[in-house]
């Protein structure tokens, strides 16, 4: 390829755009990325899959195994304690009850277990004289079970022990009559120890639920002994929910398989019941961690060999997109090269033997075809410019196609303009004479408009004047129709307040009489008291020397009720004459309130009037500014008709001064019909 096409493939790609080659390597690259890790995930999400799969089905197995073995362990205690129900020594009654201890210490000690006694038919051990007729396992081993009970705390030592009693038969025979009942107690830590036997991981344990939701036995003898209900606790504590909801799914007995978050960590719990017992379960628990080993290497190899792939396939992707995308970008800079006008550059030569070679050839073949197109194009466009109307194509083979339109088309426009010229040369004469005539007509036509033209501009100069004044007379109208409303309002509000001062002296007047009805109530309290007075001075004197100091109280008493009668008096007199004052200010002011009324009336008519002279004004404004419109609509087609006029003679004569000119252009040409 060249050094410009390079350089043009260069400036392609630093312009920020892609190439096929690029996207070719992109979709190749996320095809295969995206296949690999879905791959990838899939075996990864599958292999998980299976594997907890099987962690079911075998911890569930498991769980069946373990409740099975627990049985057998207690199977061999209950046929113990039932040999020693059925055995001579307990029954026979030549033997004493220490002898009879003695026979069952002795087979707890072969059997490895902690104590045994036995009781009567009464519920009382004759050994040591302790009451048993209200534990449960004594009242059903009196019916013909062979007992083992839920762990309890034994008082002797305060271990957690299990107690399997059985009946003791009369005679050692089985069809006898029940004369008693011998019990063991194993080894407490015996159930636990069959938990901590069960292991199926690092970190996986076993445990033992009770038919009220203890834990009575666990791999970790602590967590048995602290005799925990995680069903209750989970009340209280929402960390046990999960381990709660799948114990109580215990309680129904069934063997089944449940998963929980325990200390962060997601376990897996199996359980299983066991049979004989008094709805015991067995569970076996275990992080799913532990498990997870083989998982996490299959995983960890899974995702190294899909490194590798997409490292190859990535590197194939680029092989690839170089060897499509390379002669691709060279045709398409070749392309780009024709859509810019360059036609001489050669084409790329690509030798794939595909479509590749194929598109490279038909570059060069549509480069080498439009390059003898164009030039003969430019070659017959390139005459007729120049006025030579008698040509030819050189190369009529190269007009292929849609191309041949093209050729036909420039022979037809060849034809046209050469028909053209020629009527355009006849046309032109005839032009020319009429120019004349209309350059002469216009110029007249041009005079008379001009004269028009003055005459209107005069007319519109008076009416423009006379619409002034209409204007100001109605603005002075405007204007003193706005200070009659005003002075209106004024005289309205004077007259408001006048009524409002008539009822306010109307008040005062009221109230001065009730404060004269007041003064006549004083007058006569005064004049009551001015008798009672004289009674008590009267009866003062009848008194003698004893009266003296009331008569003196009673001539204060006259005293005071003279004085206030004469206040009264001078009271009543100030307030007649405020009265008659008051009486003449509603005169003065009823006729005040009048006249202002009056006023009011009078400046309501100028208002009137004012504004009718105001409507009258701006209706004279209205028509005078309508006609002085006209007016300039006239003189305004009268300007343009002079106006036109004129550029109509000017028009005229250039048009002449044209057509000769055109004549002489015509000349010019060579056309087919002068060939």
């Amino acid at each position: 390829m060249s050094a410009k096409t390079t350089q043009k493939g260069q400036k392609r790609q630093t312009n920020g755009k892609t190439t096929i080659r690029e996207r070719l390597q992109k979709a190749i690259r996320r095809l295969v990325l995206l296949s690999i890790v879905s791959l990838v995930i899939v075996s990864m999400i599958m292999n998980l899959s299976g594997t907890l799969s099987r962690l079911k089905a075998d911890m569930q197995e498991i769980a069946k195994l373990s409740a099975d073995r627990i049985r057998q362990e207690l199977t061999v205690s209950e046929t113990i304690v039932s040999e020693l129900g059925c055995s001579y020594q307990l029954s026979a009654a030549v033997f004493t009850p220490a002898q009879k201890q003695e026979y069952i210490n002795q087979r707890v000690e072969a059997y490895g277990m902690v104590r045994g006694k036995l009781i009567g038919s009464n519920g009382i051990c004759a050994a040591d004289g302790t009451d048993y007729n209200d534990r449960e396992y004594f009242k059903r081993s009196m019916q013909g079970e062979v007992v083992v009970s839920d762990p309890v705390i034994a008082k002797t030592d305060g271990k957690l022990s299990v107690i399997i009693s059985a009946p003791v038969y009369e005679g050692g025979d089985k069809d006898g009559e029940i004369i008693g009942v011998v019990f063991v107690v194993p080894d407490p830590e015996f159930l636990n120890d069959i938990c901590a036997a069960i292991s199926i991981s690092e970190h996986s344990g076993c445990y033992l639920l009770g038919s009220t939701g203890i834990t009575i036995a666990h791999s970790d003898s602590a967590i048995a002994q602290e005799q925990k209900n995680n069903i209750e606790l989970s009340q209280t504590d929402s960390s046990l929910k999960g381990i709660a909801k799948i114990e109580q799914q215990m309680l129904k007995g069934e063997t089944g398989y449940g998963t929980y978050f325990r200390k962060g960590a997601y376990t897996l719990q199996a359980y299983a019941p066991i049979d004989g017992t008094n709805g015991w379960m067995v569970a076996v628990d275990a992080p799913v961690t532990d498990f997870l080993g083989s998982v996490v290497t299959g995983i960890i190899i899974g995702a190294a060999i899909g490194v590798i792939a997409v490292a190859y396939s990535i590197y194939k992707a680029q092989q690839i997109g170089q060897r499509i995308g390379e002669p691709v970008a060279q045709c398409t800079d070749r392309i780009q090269l024709l859509a810019q006008g360059d036609l001489h550059t050669p084409a790329p030569k690509v030798e794939t033997g595909d479509e590749l070679q194929i598109l490279a050839e038909a570059t060069a073949s549509l480069s080498d075809n439009l390059q003898q197109v164009i030039g003969d194009t430019d070659y017959l466009l390139g005459e007729m410019s120049e006025g030579n109307f008698a040509i030819v194509s050189n190369c009529r083979e190269a007009y292929i196609g849609d191309f041949s339109g093209l050729l036909e088309s420039i022979r037809k426009l060849n034809h046209k303009l050469s028909e053209t010229l020629g009527e355009i040369k006849n046309a032109v004469s005839q032009v020319s004479a009429g120019a004349g005539q209309m350059a002469d007509a216009a110029q007249g036509l041009a005079e008379g408009a001009t004269d028009q033209a003055g005459s209107v501009e005069e007319l519109q100069a008076t009416i423009t004047n006379v619409t002034e004044i209409v204007e100001k007379n109605a603005k002075a109208l405007g204007a003193s129709y706005e200070k009659a409303m005003e002075y209106q309002q004024q005289a309205r509000t004077s007259g408001e307040e006048m009524k409002g001062l008539t009822d306010a002296m109307q008040r005062i007047n009221e109230t001065s009489k009730q404060i004269s009805d007041i003064i006549g109530e004083i007058e006569d309290i005064a004049s009551q008291t001015n008798l009672l007075s004289l009674n008590a001075a009267i009866e003062a004197a009848r008194a003698g020397e004893a009266g003296r100091g009331f008569a003196v109280v009673a001539e204060q008493i006259r005293k005071l009720a003279d004085d206030s009668a004469q206040s009264a008096v001078h009271t009543r007199e100030l307030i007649e004459t405020s009265l008659q004052e008051i009486e003449k200010g509603n005169q003065i002011t009823d006729k005040t309130a009048e006249a202002l009324q009056k006023v009011v009336e009078g400046i309501e008519d100028l208002a009137n009037e004012s504004k009718k002279a105001m409507e009258e004004s701006n209706a004279q404004a209205d028509a005078m500014a309508q006609i002085e419109q006209g007016i300039e609509q006239i003189s305004t087609v009268v300007q343009n008709n002079s106006a036109t006029a004129e550029e109509t003679s000017a028009t005229s004569e250039e048009l002449s001064a044209q057509a000769t000119n055109m004549n002489e252009l015509t000349d010019a040409f060579q056309l087919r019909s002068e060939k």
